[in-house]
């Protein structure tokens, strides 16, 4: 037996014309169905590029953002500590204080010394410096950036070993 195409023929009930036609038919759906298959595999493909160039620069973009607010807080810290800053070139006290795991040390005056003892002052890091400002003054830089604070004395905070063990206000260490 053969195909279903040459019984047909056999039979009369389709001619030598409808089959080329439905021949040619066929090889052109099997033709464009590859190349729709290509197409739409190369389209996914560029859409799967596109959207990973959007998140690449969305990235970007939020990198560049969170870099200019960093710079802008560092310029208003800057502004804050050059018409506040209390560090005086004559100071012959010297201060430690612990910050990032290590102790600093800033000279201080004596009535500088009490004001960081009594919570009225405290001392910001800002550029590898330490600058010595009043507690308004540092309120307003914690709200700015709260790791830019290297010392203060906070009021409220009890350590339970001072209660213990008090240390006395004019211990120099």
């Amino acid at each position: 037996m053969g195909s279903l195409q040459e019984q047909l023929l056999k039979a009369g009930l389709a001619s030598k014309q409808q089959l080329k036609q439905n021949k040619s038919q066929k090889r052109k759906q099997k033709k464009q169905g590859k190349s729709d298959e290509e197409i739409s595999l190369a389209r996914a493909y560029a859409e799967k590029q596109r959207q990973e160039k959007l998140e690449k620069d969305r990235a970007l973009n939020r990198k560049r953002e969170e870099e200019r607010q960093r710079r802008e807080i560092n310029q208003q810290i800057g502004q804050l500590l050059k018409a506040h800053r209390k560090n005086d070139p004559k100071a012959d006290i010297s201060r430690f204080f612990e910050y990032g795991g290590k102790i600093r040390k800033l000279f201080v005056t004596p009535a500088q010394q009490k004001a960081l003892n009594s919570s009225r002052m405290g001392i910001v890091q800002h550029r590898g410096e330490y600058h010595l400002v009043e507690l308004e003054v540092l309120e307003k830089i914690r709200a700015l950036k709260p790791t830019a604070v290297a010392f203060w004395l906070d009021p409220n905070e009890q350590n339970p070993e001072e209660e213990e063990f008090p240390v006395p206000d004019d211990l120099m260490w």
